[in-house]
């Protein structure tokens, strides 16, 4: 068995026939970007193996920043960390955005609009092959990675983190 696979009896079920993946086990926004940028360089080069990372960084993005809404008193409710992830994720591998990222909602917006790129990437990745959109890929593969190394800055360090006590 690989580093990277576990077989699914890791997790208690009889089956060995499905594999789970590092990311699949380790469930953060450092390694799901990570490997969505994977999956999207698999996708430019040619060697597209299925998009679980991509989907599920969609998904990631979406709990964390996009579909909160608002509370009663009409502040957002968001994941600090992932914004400020995002936000220099955004910074880095869309420099024009810059002025439009200020802002929490216009940081929502463009977090909004990749996840919209992102689930395009997962529905139907011929077609952005043959629209000629390489370049939009390749920038969506540096924000993955961009993000990836973002979340893994704002973690909380391991040090801070409370001692875990089994009985």
């Amino acid at each position: 068995m690989s580093e990277n696979v576990i077989s699914q009896n890791y997790k208690g079920t009889n089956s060995d026939t499905e594999k789970w993946t590092a990311w699949e086990l380790q469930d953060d926004l450092s390694t799901v970007s990570c490997y969505a940028a994977c999956e999207v360089d698999n996708l430019i080069t040619g060697r597209q193996n299925g998009f679980k990372a991509v989907k599920h960084l969609v998904e990631m993005i979406r709990n964390s920043l996009i579909f909160v809404g608002q509370s009663a008193q009409g502040e957002y409710m968001i994941d600090p960390a992932a914004a400020v992830a995002m936000g220099q994720a955004l910074e880095h591998s869309y420099p024009d955005l810059k002025p439009s990222i200020q802002t929490l909602e216009g940081l929502i917006n463009e977090a909004k609009k990749v996840t919209d790129l992102l689930e395009q990437v997962t529905k139907n990745p011929k077609s952005i092959i043959e629209q000629g959109k390489l370049e939009d890929l390749r920038k969506l593969r540096s924000l993955c990675l961009t993000l990836s190394k973002s979340a893994l800055a704002c973690e909380e360090p391991i040090e801070e983190r409370e001692p875990e006590v089994f009985s």
